[in-house]
């Protein structure tokens, strides 16, 4: 008897039918409903320990089965959290609370069984609604951890001690440092950081916290600060100590000892994952912090917005028995989020998914994942992908191809029998082609093998409660400037919009999060002629990707439809190109 066919508990069919209804396939509901059994687990959360749901399908569906009305985390972010900020919780699992209607609060939990917070349980409840478990967790980390206020606490100790001028050695005079440079971390994790960067300049060290892709400068320290900060991360991390290389790659130790400061570090690697980069720049030292969340939502590619046609392209690509699918895009334009998507489409029971990748960002229960060993990439990536093919893996992902040999084997693997999935850096989905010949490739390997090219980019939200809207002519005529010089035809707007000078509470400088613009080149038809011709990049993009669906193209209607702005555009898309 199939997993599937077994007797379900009471209760549960009808969010089986309401996982079936969100688009979960009922093919990949029987680990779930497994895991459910063995663990004790609610399906709600097997379905997605198993990477058959996203946090977002799981939490719309358990709302459907409990008839009560969900709360997508994209509508969650863009609240006006000013009358409910002040109330205490400690816990996002007992709620969050939304708002407040006449002196009756509006709450969203992600189990409609679970306690409520003493905090919202002394309010008398209005209403309750259902977002996911991992969008409530972000949002109390966001509004309600008050990280900054804590940061600004420790900051204040350790200046007070520098200020005495203390000599001491009494533990008390590490732990400051140790509390400091922890409610920095936790600041930056909560608050949505990609980045935390720490570089020391003359007397002075400066911390910049990068969000959405923007560096902030947060705090400035006193050279025995700074000192102190990077003598705790080369102690806990697995940095090679006696290395005199300018670049030092590493990650945090995993061994957790009985210190406060590593007890911490293992609770924040609960939620994120972290990769250290130590550099030398001349008379002075560099460290950068990469934060990885966990537990990512991106797992379902519909939630990505690419639209019907495009969905119907990579689907039949996804289906296919062999090939190379490439992703591409600068660092930090959501190239790893699109390739994971694309992945989680598939059914992992039926496909044996294996990946190659330097770091590990995203685990998944039913993938064979293996990790990049640190130095000599092309001959790790060999050696590795040699024993990948012993497992008989029917999708392959190798995470980047930087070098000619990792091309070579991409290339190989795609054209015996296996779907190849990888990305690259380069500005738009044409200049793939081009860089993949510069690694060595053929025209006749690419037209035989290249399915698909996905150019990324991730633009900034506007904030919709503080964007300012203009009616001037000079404002429409730079828009319809940039259309007409992209090949958009499409009118402009009455009026286009840009981010407020100083935002509000709702937001970070005018904008809210940040969305996924693409451009799909598929080939197929004269594509596959024009490889074999060895048509140059100008003609593969004009072949392959009207004017309003390059990355360029898209931007200028999302800048059109008022979801961002013209600074926006400037900022983040490719020059002079589609």
């Amino acid at each position: 008897m199939h997993a599937s066919d077994m007797p379900m508990p009471p209760g549960e069919l009808t969010l089986r039918d309401a996982l079936i209804a969100s688009g979960v396939p009922a093919s990949r509901l029987g680990p779930a409903e497994l895991r459910a059994r063995h663990t004790g687990e609610h399906l709600s959360a097997a379905v997605v320990a198993v990477g058959a749901a996203s946090h977002e399908q799981a939490a719309r569906a358990l709302a459907d089965a409990n008839a009560m009305q969900f709360l997508a985390a994209d509508e969650l972010s863009r609240l006006d959290w000013s009358l409910v900020a002040d109330i205490e919780i400690t816990d996002p699992n007992e709620g969050i609370p939304l708002t407040l209607e006449a002196g009756r609060l509006v709450i969203a939990v992600s189990d409609p069984h679970a306690q409520i917070s003493p905090a919202l349980a002394q309010y008398p409840i209005e209403r309750t609604l259902i977002a996911s478990k991992s969008a409530l967790r972000k949002t109390y980390q966001r509004v309600f951890s008050r990280t900054a206020e804590r940061y600004q606490q420790c900051a204040q100790a350790t200046r007070e001690f520098e200020q005495r001028q203390r000599r001491s050695t009494d533990a008390d005079e590490g732990v400051l440092y140790e509390r400091q440079f922890l409610a920095l971390l936790k600041h930056a994790c909560y608050s949505g950081a990609n980045d935390v960067q720490l570089a020391r300049s003359g007397d002075v060290a400066y911390a910049t916290l990068v969000i959405d892709g923007v560096g902030t400068t947060f705090d400035v320290y006193s050279p025995d600060t700074s000192k102190r900060f990077f003598n705790l991360v080369t102690e806990c991390s697995t940095v090679a100590q006696s290395s005199t290389a300018v670049f030092r790659d590493a990650g945090f130790k995993d061994e957790v000892t009985d210190r406060d400061f590593d007890k911490e570090i293992a609770s924040l690697r609960e939620e994120f994952d972290f990769r250290i980069s130590l550099s030398r720049p001349r008379n002075s030292e560099a460290l950068v912090i990469r934060i990885l969340r966990r537990d990512t939502d991106a797992l379902d590619l519909a939630q990505l917005g690419f639209d019907d046609e495009d969905m119907r392209v990579l689907r039949r690509a996804m289906d296919s028995s062999s090939g190379l699918i490439a992703v591409t895009g600068p660092t930090g334009s959501g190239k790893t989020t699109t390739r994971y998507a694309l992945l989680c489409g598939l059914d992992p029971e039926s496909k044996s998914i294996q990946t190659i990748e330097n770091p590990v960002e995203y685990q998944h229960p039913m993938w064979l994942q293996y990790q990049v060993p640190s130095g000599a990439e092309e001959d790790n990536v060999e050696a590795i992908f040699k024993g990948l093919l012993r497992n008989a893996p029917k999708v392959i992902d190798i995470a980047e191809i930087r070098t000619a040999g990792v091309a070579r084997t991409a290339m190989r693997a795609a054209s015996t029998g296996h779907l190849v999935m990888c990305t690259l850096h380069t500005d738009d989905a044409a200049m793939v082609v081009y860089t993949l010949r510069l690694l060595g490739l053929t025209d006749e390997d690419l037209a035989n093998n290249l399915q698909v090219v996905i150019g990324v980019r991730l633009m900034r939200q506007l904030c919709t409660h503080c964007r300012v809207e203009s009616h001037r002519a000079e404002d429409i005529n730079a828009l319809k400037r940039l259309m007409d010089d992209q090949g958009v035809a499409v009118n402009p707007p009455a009026s286009i919009f840009s981010a407020s000078d100083y935002g509000c509470s709702c937001c970070r400088g005018g904008y809210q999060g940040r969305f996924l613009v693409y451009e799909l080149l598929s080939i197929q038809g004269e594509l596959v002629q024009a490889l074999r011709d060895n048509a140059d990049t100008d003609r593969i993009r004009h072949l392959g990707i009207s004017p309003d669906k390059t990355l360029r193209g898209k931007a200028l209607l999302h800048v059109a439809a008022g979801r961002t702005s013209i600074a926006e555009f400037t900022r983040v898309m490719p020059r002079g190109r589609g």
